[in-house]
């Protein structure tokens, strides 16, 4: 008996082992790449499925190209939500301020109640706030808005109840001096 006989499985040749190498080989590729494209498309997909999850927004409006005064406004506001560019953000609200009907329009009034917020102004910000809920609709905001994150108004209580209880706790904690530098009695510190 020869000695192939006696072996313990079907011979096979170098050319099938090579061949299964190349097949598992393969299998893996295919299996990196459809991965790598599931993880891009998460990535591109993502802040999507996120806006639309926690904002359920419709876009009422779109603003992106309109050369509208509310449109000009809005665009230019949006620019100037950080925190830092405050004053900025301040002179196009002084022209949303000027705008006829502003009130009646989300945006403006989301815009108004960021500017409130960023300058620590409680007060303002639950006269905007409450003005910004009766305009809401489910309509949501513009699209321009939407694309940076806008909230709901009722997301927005949370931030102006903290303005108004800090707004509270300095008048507790002046101690009768009035913010003109007097006392409650009159006299200058």
């Amino acid at each position: 008996m020869s000695k192939q006989s006696q072996s313990d499985g079907p011979i096979q040749s170098w050319s099938t082992k090579a061949n299964s190498g190349v097949v598992r080989r393969k299998k893996r590729v295919i299996t990196t790449v459809l991965f790598v494209i599931l993880c891009v498309a998460i990535y591109y997909l993502y802040p999507t499925i996120r806006s639309q999850y926690n904002n359920n927004f419709t876009v009422g409006k779109d603003c992106t190209d309109s050369k509208r005064e509310e449109c000009t406004l809005l665009n230019e506001s949006v620019k100037l939500f950080d925190a830092s560019k405050v004053k900025d953000l301040s002179r196009v609200v002084d022209n949303i301020r000027k705008t006829r009907d502003y009130s009646q329009d989300p945006n403006l009034m989301y815009v108004l109640v960021t500017y409130d917020i960023n300058r620590s102004d409680g007060d303002n910000g639950r006269k905007d706030l409450n003005q910004l809920k009766k305009v809401y609709t489910k309509a949501g905001y513009d699209k321009v808005l939407v694309q940076v994150g806008a909230v709901k108004p009722s997301d927005l209580e949370e931030k102006i109840k903290f303005l108004e209880d800090q707004a509270m706790q300095v008048k507790k904690n002046n101690w009768g001096v009035k913010t003109d530098g007097t006392t409650q009695q009159g006299v200058p510190q």
